[in-house]
């Protein structure tokens, strides 16, 4: 191919162990090379060759080449590549694989590892023949019982092409360390701590030692324009399971070498399916990552659950919690227009971490807590760190065997939150029979419906394990696979501090952030580029945007919990950004404050995004910016199946976009847009776009561009705002929004309209809720301006009865009609809205 007189190095001649000697003279000529195994539709082609290998066609993305197709490390310091040239056999056959179904597979045998090696070393690629998941393509590398442990295998990957990617993205080994785009060249945001401190928080498995390191997966990108619909190729690598081995995907200076590296430290290795998503710039909307996401959600089940609306102890009480406190924010929070379902105890209402039975003063008894959160209406949930314990615990004194150590004995770090303490071995069959009564007791014995389970990482932690036959990866399956069937499947569990990937199929939510907190930017000084795992709001935003793509695929998100209080030391600004950014996200929406501090204005920002439609938006420009700044959801009537991103609503609404655009620079007043072409408008017929901005409250006519439209917005330092953009259609009635609900659609159960050259009408049933009397709705009425001044008849009616003149208003007037915008008036539960003009 044209393409591979680029391809400059050649395979490395190596001294082979007698074992690779005998099989063959000549490998490449027993299996004959060159060899093309083409993709189902015939689009790609993988071939190997003699000098290396490489995969090109028609069907989008870069041309992808390399020598080795496989490199295995061993723990006696000996690394061992197989090339085409070490290729022994080479034949297709049909498999039936639990995590991809039926298929097509070449299998490549390669030479045993070692002379102590029982049999060869098997690598198996498979072009994926489903119409979903069509030309992703797998590998699976296949290595039997050793003598000597293996400590890792790695697939490369390299890139051709004239342009190489301009970014890359970033994925953290679990809930609290950075995720996001860095843009190639510049340097990866990792913590500043010492390694005592932060290391445990990060340590997945083992570095490539390349310059970008993502744990479970990356994505290289083409994007110069700020926008990822505008952008070229997309490459995605990632692994679809973590259960048996952890893996980091490392990426060079430029972009063009790809190293997938799974850590497994076992004597074999069973195999787990890396998958290459290759698209170019015609095979994604705004997803590059779309297929790969999928698909992993698939193959672990992943749990798809409405998100929980509640409240936490944490920010307001920190660990100074007794069961009164509890108890009377329930009374506050019923009092709450929020309206909460789940109330949760978290740390603080015991002496030890591991000790979760032994009660600080003001805590008689967990179930008595329990029951006094149901009387008052809620659900009750409670905080515990299963595989967690303290240094000072009586589970420690007591079991000091239970504790994952280092080869010196020394208890393995597991990293400082504030105070030190040690992880418990899951491979120990006496810590999960602990466990197991921890978790049991809470739920059966003391009542509890939802369990929040923290510092999971400390159940994998690097050290000797019980089991030693057991890899990291095999540890922590069996730590959060005992803590579900423990709690069975009707509680709903919250993972924090959990390794991403491994986690898939067994929690209803996962923390996806860094805990939030009273600052904007973390209160230790740091340099700029610690943007790692330290608390605060920053850091929480990034993350629940940058990890968006993971909800709904993987579980509900819990981006952690909301702070409207007005004695920390955000600005009013920032908390704004921060509902906004938990509404457009669409995960859970937890509380944290006592709610008799919150002003009516901060509860009102709250108000407008609940109930959750439970829809994660995407972001726009995810594989563009460190922090995204633009996420886009879609309201749809239409029939069928909502494409990703899209809240379904009533017959008759039709379809429009709710942007959010924020500014998350430190200093600077600036202008932040979006262009029509990245929004969802649906019959936009060109004549106009009626605007509304949810937080300001204010309507405004956009003409339509000759080359799509520009919505811009002039934004304070961390200010975000949310802009409904919905088409102007001629003759057509149209809800533009309202003050009830930020997405101006969601909160309606139904809407009618009829109109005639004469005279029209429309209804609105709203969804039961709390509506204020300063509430307004706006709408769009044709046929009602006349020559010389508007029409005197329209009439208004508010849950059946007429409302005074002065509840409703012109806010403006357009070519085809004009806009109306109509007060709530009073207090009121529900609410009906008819106009007749």
């Amino acid at each position: 191919m044209e393409f591979l007189t680029k391809f400059s190095p050649k395979a490395k001649s190596k001294k082979l162990p007698k074992s690779k000697q005998e099989p063959q003279g000549s490998p490449a000529q027993f299996v004959g090379l060159p060899h093309t195994i083409k993709s189902v539709d015939g689009s790609q082609n993988f071939e190997l060759r003699e000098d290396g290998w490489s995969i090109f066609g028609d069907g989008g993305g870069w041309p992808l080449i390399g020598v080795e197709l496989l490199e295995v490390e061993l723990s006696n310091n000996h690394t061992e590549t197989f090339a085409s040239t070490d290729i022994l056999t080479l034949k297709t056959e049909t498999i039936n694989d639990p995590a991809l179904g039926p298929q097509s597979a070449t299998v490549i045998t390669f030479p045993p590892l070692t002379d102590s090696c029982s049999s060869n070393t098997i690598l198996t690629i498979v072009w994926d023949n489903s119409e979903k998941y069509k030309n992703l393509l797998y590998y699976k590398c296949t290595i039997p019982k050793c003598e000597v442990k293996i400590e890792s295998y790695t697939i490369p990957l390299g890139i051709n092409a004239d342009v190489p990617p301009t970014n890359v993205h970033i994925s953290s080994y679990q809930s609290w360390g950075y995720t996001g785009t860095v843009r190639i060249g510049s340097k990866q945001p990792v913590y500043a701590l010492p390694a005592v401190f932060a290391g445990a928080f990060h340590d997945g498995g083992k570095k490539t030692g390349m310059p970008y390191e993502s744990d479970y997966f990356t994505c290289l990108t083409s994007n110069d324009s700020g926008v990822d619909s505008s952008g070229d190729e997309a490459l995605t690598v990632g692994y679809l399971t973590q259960k048996e081995g952890l893996c980091v995907v490392g990426v060079n200076s430029k972009g063009t070498k790809v190293r997938a590296k799974s850590t497994i430290e076992k004597f074999q290795v069973d195999g787990e399916w890396l998958c290459v998503s290759n698209v170019g710039a015609e095979g994604y909307d705004l997803e590059p990552m779309a297929k790969y996401l999928d698909k992993v959600g698939e193959v672990n089940k992943g749990i798809k659950v409405q998100p929980a609306v509640g409240w936490c102890s944490w920010y307001e009480y920190y660990e100074n919690i007794t069961h009164d406190v509890i108890v009377n924010n329930c009374d506050g929070l019923k009092k709450s227009s929020l309206n909460p379902k789940t109330i949760v105890v978290d740390d603080g209402y015991m002496k030890a971490w591991g000790d979760w039975n032994d009660l600080k003063e003001g805590f008689e008894d967990m179930g008595k807590t329990a029951e006094g959160i149901k009387s008052k209406g809620f659900v009750p949930g409670l905080w515990i760190a299963p595989f967690a314990v303290d240094k000072f615990s009586k589970i420690y004194e007591e079991h000091p065997d239970w504790i994952l150590r280092m080869d010196n004995g020394k208890p393995c770090n597991s990293g400082n939150c504030a105070k030190w303490f040690y992880g418990l071995d899951p491979t120990n069959p006496e810590v999960i029979e602990y466990v197991k009564i921890v978790v049991k007791r809470a739920v059966e014995d003391w009542g509890y419906e939802c369990l929040k389970l923290d510092f999971l990482y400390a159940s994998c932690l690097d050290g000797v394990r019980f089991n030693q036959q057991m890899s990291r990866a095999e540890a922590y399956n069996l730590a959060v696979t005992t803590l579900r069937e423990a709690a069975g499947p009707k509680t709903f569990l919250i993972g924090c501090g959990a390794p991403i990937l491994p986690s898939v199929g067994i929690f209803d939510s996962v923390r996806v952030s860094a805990d939030t907190g009273p600052t904007w930017a973390p209160t230790l000084p740091m340099p700029w580029w610690d943007q790692a795992n330290l608390p605060c709001v920053r850091s929480m935003i990034r993350n629940s945007v940058s990890r968006c793509s993971i909800s709904d695929r993987f579980w509900c998100n819990d981006p952690d919990c909301l702070l409207l209080r007005e004695d920390t030391k955000l600005t009013y600004d920032e908390v704004k950004s921060t509902v906004a950014v938990v509404g457009m996200t669409g995960g859970m929406l937890l509380l944290s404050d006592d709610m008799s501090k919150i002003t009516k204005d901060r509860e009102k920002l709250v108000e407008q995004i609940v109930p959750s439609a439970g829809v994660p938006g995407i972001p726009l420009d995810l594989h563009a910016r460190i922090m995204p700044r633009l996420i886009r959801l879609v309201c749809s009537d239409k029939a069928g199946e909502a494409p990703r991103g899209t809240i379904k609503v009533a017959p008759g609404l039709g379809t429009w976009s709710i942007v959010s655009l924020s500014n998350w620079g430190d200093y600077k007043t600036r202008r932040i847009g979006v262009d029509s072409h990245s929004l969802e408008l649906g019959d936009d017929e060109g004549k106009g776009y009626h605007t509304f901005n949810v937080w300001t409250n204010i309507y405004k006519y956009q003409p339509a561009g000759t080359d799509g439209t520009r919505f811009e917005r002039t934004l304070s330092s961390h200010e975000t705002q949310i802009v409904v953009v919905k088409p102007v259609i001629p003759g057509i009635p149209t809800y533009i929004g309202s003050t009830f609900h930020f997405t101006s659609g969601f909160e309606i159960s139904k809407f009618e309209s009829e109109t005639n050259a004469a005279h029209g009408s429309l209804r609105v049933a709203f969804k039961p809720g709390h509506f204020r009397s300063t509430d307004i709705a706006f709408f769009f009425l044709p046929c009602i301006w006349v020559e010389g001044g508007y029409s005197d008849d329209v009439i208004v009616h508010i849950n059946n009865r007429v409302t005074k003149s002065e509840n409703f208003k012109m806010a403006a007037t357009l070519d085809d009609g004009t806009v109306l915008a109509v007060k709530c008036g009073v207090e009121r539960p529900d609410m009906e809205i008819s106009i007749v003009w």
